[in-house]
Order: C-alpha cells, then sequence, then structure tokens
C-alpha cells in the first residue's frame, strides 16, 4: 500500500519524476521477495515506494467466473488462447500504464514484481497464434527505468516452489517460460541477477543498481536528514563496481 506520507514525500519531491523498476524471472526466482525488501530500503531512506503487488486482475477473475459457470476450469480451453491473451495483455496494459507510469510521473518510486513484457512470453509458452498483437499492444507502455531478469534454474525454482507448499508448477512448462524468458532478456536487455545465492545477495546486488538511479533522480537527498547514510551507501555501491551488466544481443 502506498505509504501515509506520500502526499508530503511528493510535494517535497518538487514534482521530479520517480522511478519504475520491474522484475522477470520464472515462479519460485523470488521476485516478490526482492520487490518488497527494495520497496522497504526506499521507505527507509524517506521516499515515496510504491509496490505494485496486485497478482491478478478483473479481467483474469471475470474469465474464470464466467467459464465456472458453464463447468470448465480451463479458461483458454473454453475461451480460446488468443482470446484469453488479447484480454489479459490488455488488462496488464491498462493496469501499468494507470498505477506504476502514472505515480511515478507524480514522484513515486514503483516496484513491480512483474513486468508487463512478461506477457510476450507467456503467449509464446502457452500456444498463442497472435503473439504479434502482444507486441503490438505492449509497445504502449513506457520501458522502465531498470527491469531485472533474476535468473535461477529450474529444479531451484521447483525446489522453492515446492517448499511454499501453497501452490505447484509443472517443470516441463516452467522449463519453456525459462526459455522463452531468456529470449526476452536478451531482446529487452534486462539486467541480468543471478537469483541462485541467498535472497540478502540479490538483495544487494539488486542495490548496486538502484541506488545510483536514487542519487540521480533525488540529489536533494544527499544534503538531507538521510545524506551521510545514502552518501555512504552510495560509495559503496560505487566501490563494488556498478557497470550495467545487460546482456547482449
Amino acid at each position: 500500500m502506498m505509504p501515509d506520507s506520500q502526499p508530503r514525500l511528493l510535494e517535497q519531491d518538487g514534482g521530479s519524476r520517480g522511478v519504475v523498476v520491474t522484475l522477470t524471472g520464472v515462479d519460485g526466482a523470488g521476485k516478490s521477495t526482492q520487490a518488497g525488501r527494495l520497496s522497504k530500503r526506499l521507505t527507509d531512506l524517506g521516499l515515496c515506494a510504491y509496490l505494485d503487488d496486485t497478482h491478478d486482475n478483473f479481467t483474469y477473475f471475470a474469465l474464470k467466473t464466467v467459464a465456472a459457470r458453464c463447468q470448465r476450469t480451463d479458461i483458454r480451453e473454453f475461451f480460446g488462447t488468443d482470446m484469453v491473451e488479447a484480454a489479459l495483455t490488455l488488462e496488464t496494459l491498462r493496469a501499468f500504464t494507470t498505477c506504476a507510469t502514472a505515480l511515478s510521473k507524480r514522484g513515486a518510486f514503483v516496484i513491480c514484481p512483474r513486468s508487463p513484457w512478461d506477457r510476450i512470453a507467456k503467449a509464446e509458452v502457452v500456444g498463442c497464434s497472435n503473439v504479434r498483437f502482444v507486441r503490438h499492444a505492449l509497445e504502449f507502455c513506457e520501458p522502465p527505468d531498470l527491469h531485472f531478469y533474476l535468473d535461477v534454474t529450474v529444479s531451484t525454482a521447483m525446489r522453492r516452489i515446492a517448499a511454499r507448499g501453497i501452490d505447484s508448477e509443472d517443470a516441463g512448462m516452467l522449463g519453456r517460460y525459462r526459455t522463452a524468458l531468456e529470449r526476452l532478456a536478451i531482446e529487452r536487455r534486462m539486467i541480468v541477477i543471478d537469483a541462485e545465492p541467498g535472497v540478502a545477495n540479490v538483495e544487494a546486488e539488486i542495490w548496486r543498481y538502484v541506488l545510483p538511479l536514487v542519487a540521480e533522480r533525488r540529489p536533494g537527498w544527499l544534503n538531507g536528514s538521510d545524506g551521510v547514510t545514502l552518501q555512504r551507501a552510495l560509495r559503496v555501491a560505487t566501490l563494488a563496481g556498478n557497470g550495467p551488466s545487460v546482456v547482449a544481443g
């Protein structure tokens, strides 16, 4: 949820543009965990951070409800894969544009555990015959300031999913989705993070990229009450090496 101090912080930002950070990866890669930790770090610095953690959307549940009333459980079998992917893509476009993009223009730091462009990989994996439509529709989404790809093996992802004990995944489908996401990471030049290590290590690696952007967008914070903390953190990140590790196409 939006912090209670949001209006004050946005006013203090003086209309400066915020930041949008998106994360991509298979289920079990740690996207939600890292998004939550990053949001907390930004909030602790006194910045207006918004965690856009919506897992599902109205369109998805509407499709599920209609199918269920007709005694069907698979929405793609009932409505057709192309129709479902088109509907979900447009809903994703609407949600991202009216929430993440809009809030960042008001000065918020928006963290998205999922990326709109993940729908391209999903459409490919489920056999959508009109992936071109999905691509064209998502061109209306403004690119994020930082786009991370959290990379884990299928075996690691499956182990983490099993440990959660609340859902399950098909290893074959997960593997095909991972392959599609790897192609997407190259295409969109995402920052690739090895998500196999512990949560703290992955968090630190992501922070190395985010912190310089915070200093760039909010230079005034370096002179504020949190300035000493921010300057010290920025020096540590710089000494650690902060070159862009994007995948080359």
